[in-house]
């Protein structure tokens, strides 16, 4: 931080330049007392390397490239940055010189070029200056206030070398507006006497201008066909009301009965006749065969009746 903080004493012209040894962009080191009694060397201190204004001034050199060399003066960037970004640097805009890398800026404190910015912003750090040092070895001029888009210029003129103005760029032609008058043409000369006017066929009419064609909307999408409804089952008719029972009458009821009891006991006899006993079926055969009745005395029948029916229960 102190060496940071360290301003330089500023050179002017006359002064002896202090020598140095840089490395240099391209590999080599290259030293100030390599061009002694040889060339001119213009030393440009930059801030930094792809900055707005360092690209200005560097490609104002690069343009004037060739008068430079015709002068006898050699160009020398001297920049904190490493070789990589110098190196990118110079292929990024063609610069065909040496740029120098300076880490600990000791150049740049030899030659005032390190200080107070002019921005308080920025604080104590590399000032953009220029020497242009001579064949002696002394500094011929000092560029504290250097114009960065015309800095070739600069070094030139300080050099002895005339230069010449460079042409404005040609004003783009004014067209006047339709909305605007016509200017005053110059008179004209005196009118010819007028031909006999032929009479002009009638103008066609103008075709009207067709109407923009309106885009179509598109069509909504046809619905789709519904299903067909399934057919209802036919519902089962409903069951017809059950025609009342018609009530017998109490003679008929006792009537049926009757007739069940009677089934009952005729049911009742077949049983007990199948359980009978042997000795009973022997009776039955030992006995003697009973004679019909006659038909003509009902009355006789009756009593025949009745006889039997003791009969039986003796044989029981």
């Amino acid at each position: 931080m102190a060496d940071e903080m360290k301003a330089s004493t500023p050179l002017s012209a006359g002064s002896t330049a202090p020598d140095f040894s840089l490395p240099a962009r391209s590999g080599k080191t290259i030293s100030l007392h390599d061009y002694r009694n040889s060339k001119d060397v213009l030393i440009y201190f930059y801030p930094k390397d792809d900055t707005p204004g360092c690209t200005r001034e560097s490609c104002s050199l690069r343009d004037s490239w060739g008068e430079l060399k015709s002068a006898g003066i050699e160009v020398l960037g001297i920049s904190r940055d490493d070789s990589a970004s110098h190196n990118a640097f110079a292929a990024k805009y063609n610069l065909p010189f040496e740029l120098l890398t300076d880490a600990d800026h000791a150049v740049h404190e030899a030659y005032g070029a390190w200080g107070q910015n002019p921005n308080p912003a920025w604080g104590v750090g590399p000032l953009r200056k220029s020497f242009l040092v001579g064949k002696d070895g002394r500094i011929r001029h000092v560029f504290d206030k250097v114009d960065t888009e015309h800095h070739a210029e600069q070094v030139l003129r300080a050099a002895g070398v005339a230069v010449a103005p460079k042409p404005a760029p040609a004003p783009a032609p004014q067209v006047a507006p339709k909305s605007a008058a016509p200017a005053a043409a110059a008179p004209a000369p005196a009118p010819k006497p007028a031909a006999p006017a032929v009479p002009k066929a009638p103008a066609p009419p103008a075709l009207k201008p067709a109407a923009p064609a309106v885009p179509k909307a598109p069509a909504p999408p046809a619905p789709k066909p519904a299903a067909p409804a399934a057919p209802k089952a036919p519902a089962p008719p409903a069951p017809k009301p059950a025609a009342p029972a018609a009530k017998a009458s109490p003679k008929k009821k006792a009537a049926t009965k009757k007739k069940k009891v009677a089934v009952k006991k005729k049911a009742a006899k077949k049983k007990t006749a199948r359980k009978s006993s042997p000795k009973r079926k022997a009776a039955r055969k030992s006995a003697p065969k009973r004679r019909p009745a006659k038909r003509s005395a009902p009355k006789k029948k009756k009593a025949a009746k009745k006889s039997r029916k003791p009969a039986k229960k003796s044989k029981r």
